[in-house]
């Protein structure tokens, strides 16, 4: 699922369970809904951090019950509730962890990949396909 279908995927849960979801002032206003981390285009998301504004104080069991609107496949693992003013998420995100899965043939050595391992995280970018 990409970020942008994910972020979706929250508002429509949200506003199927009557939340008062704050929008942006913006000419074409928007819900602000937001994922913590802006994570490249084409990987897998899993644990994402999302931050959600309200116009209105929302009990924390309101919000966990949201999670009952969502679409097979995406689930509301926690909600904590966090005071306008507080740091961001995205300020208080620290890592990421990044699972890479390798495909190779019987020409594949152990010591192939290890190498090849090496070289992909000493790699200064990385181009992906």
């Amino acid at each position: 699922m990409r970020q942008a279908d994910l972020v979706a995927e929250f508002e429509r849960a949200f506003r199927e369970a009557h939340l008062p979801l704050s929008y942006s002032a913006a000419q074409k206003p928007r819900a602000r809904v937001k994922l913590a981390a802006n994570l490249p285009v084409g990987l897998e998301l899993r644990g994402e951090v999302i931050e959600a504004y309200f116009d209105d104080l929302v009990p924390i069991d309101r919000i966990r019950a949201a999670g009952e609107f969502l679409a097979e496949g995406v689930e509301l693992i926690d909600a904590k509730e966090v005071w306008h003013g507080f740091p961001s998420a995205a300020s208080q995100l620290r890592a990421a962890e990044y699972e890479v899965e390798v495909a190779g043939n019987e020409t594949l050595t152990e010591d192939g990949l290890r190498g090849a391992v090496v070289r992909l995280l000493s790699a200064r970018t990385l181009i992906g396909h």
